[in-house]
């Protein structure tokens, strides 16, 4: 971590540091080590839901995911819905929105579970604004 980091961002040397902390975000070197910690907090956590954001681990209360706020928002609005992201923890914001979005630099599989592979947000919106 740098030096010049904001105070929120902290590297941890040993998993009693986690002790009396609450903790939204692990970023990891590769992306690889990210699933495999991920899976491990799914299995052994059930109250807890952790995605993978490449590199980092988001993680959340079971049931909560950017798929149910997109859902929460359906029921108030009667329209379609788009949804762009770039990671997987976008996934399960892809299946319930009407046209979902990532970007050429996403990882292929993330590119693969998608309507629309584009190079920028103005270019989703163009499609968006066609349909």
């Amino acid at each position: 971590v740098p030096n010049d980091a904001p105070s929120y961002i902290k590297q941890f040397d040993s998993i009693d540091e986690f002790k009396n902390r609450k903790i939204y975000s692990f970023s990891l070197i590769e992306s690889t080590r990210a699933k495999e910690i991920t899976d491990e907090i799914n299995n052994d956590y059930p109250v807890l839901h952790a995605f993978q954001n490449v590199n980092a681990i988001d993680i959340v209360k079971k049931g909560c995911s950017k798929g149910q706020g997109i859902l929460k928002l359906e029921e108030l609005i009667s329209d379609e819905t788009a949804g762009i992201g770039d990671s997987y923890n976008d996934l399960e914001m892809f299946k319930v929105v009407d046209y979902s979005f990532t970007f050429k630099t996403s990882p292929q599989d993330i590119q693969q579970q998608t309507t629309f592979v584009v190079s920028s947000v103005k270019e989703a919106v163009g499609i968006v604004k066609e349909k």
